[in-house]
């Protein structure tokens, strides 16, 4: 770059992305999130749950994240300051440390975003969520109520109440446009919360499928396993995987990964460590179906 222009067009370039990439959360985040298990396509859990990669993402997108990150931090010192101001509530489990709730063994795992509780009932646990939106989706949000406006958080507030056994939820949303909140107590609702413990089976089972007919519906274009879902594109075979083959059914046994369900195969009992064997297994079959 020899010119301040070529390198102006350089930051200003967000060219569409292409293929897959594994990173560092692909391999590291190899179970339901509660901030998942809302989504409206079991395909898109079970293609999280297994590790599969993701689409390159656009530096738009990249940025989006990151500044939604930066965010939510300030909405964490604004709940400080308040809490500062009214002794008697306290906020813990904030921050990168977190406490995590898991079902189903750690098939499924969910991190708050901090929880609240009164020094007079200390056992009175609150659920507290913080999210940032567009003006679009926060004018939804104050019209429609979170439940309505955004299931998907509705569904990752009853998740994580019900692993932590709290009763009340408080969903703070800050508009990234305008920075104005909105705030909603979110109270328990047992059905919902059975129900999603049910998904989590459902999906852990291998029996997840897509929730659109082909790749041109509108959900699939917002969607981060675009690829892996609608192409032939495979997993690089040096990166394969147990749980990428369909035959790997996930268990609830903490000490392991998943069960192999193969009658070709002997060993069904899979840890993390011998998973790597789809390299080379004879009877590997993805379950994408391709």
């Amino acid at each position: 770059m020899k010119t301040l222009r070529e390198f102006v067009d350089y930051l200003q370039e967000d060219l569409p992305p292409k293929g897959i990439e594994f990173t560092k959360d692909t391999d590291e985040r190899m179970y339901v999130g509660a901030s998942s298990i809302g989504s409206d396509c079991e395909r898109q859990i079970a293609l999280r749950l297994r590790g599969f990669p993701q689409d390159v993402l656009t530096k738009k997108l990249r940025r989006i994240f990151s500044v939604g990150h930066k965010v939510e931090d300030v909405v964490v010192e604004n709940i400080m300051s308040a809490i500062a101001a009214n002794p008697e509530i306290v906020l813990e489990d904030t921050g990168p440390v977190q406490h995590e709730y898991t079902y189903f063994g750690k098939v499924c795992r969910a991190h708050s975003d901090g929880i609240l509780y009164f020094v007079s009932d200390p056992t009175r646990k609150i659920l507290v969520e913080i999210k940032t939106a567009n003006d679009a989706s926060f004018s939804a949000t104050v019209r429609q109520g979170i439940q309505v406006a955004h299931g998907e958080y509705y569904d990752q507030m009853q998740l994580m109440m019900g692993l932590g056994d709290m009763k009340e939820g408080l969903m703070y949303m800050i508009n990234k446009n305008d920075s104005r909140l909105y705030t909603e107590i979110i109270n328990f609702d047992h059905a919902t919360y059975y129900y999603l413990l049910q998904r989590i089976e459902f999906i852990a089972a291998g029996n997840d499928e897509k929730i659109a007919r082909g790749p041109n519906d509108w959900r699939c274009s917002m969607c981060s396993y675009n690829v892996m879902c609608w192409t032939d594109e495979p997993v690089p075979v040096d990166r394969r995987h147990c749980r990428h083959c369909k035959n790997a059914i996930m268990t609830s046994d903490e000490t392991l990964f998943a069960t192999c369900c193969s009658p070709s195969v002997s060993v069904n009992g899979m840890t993390q460590a011998d998973a790597n064997r789809a390299k080379v297994c004879d009877y590997f079959e993805d379950h994408r179906g391709k």
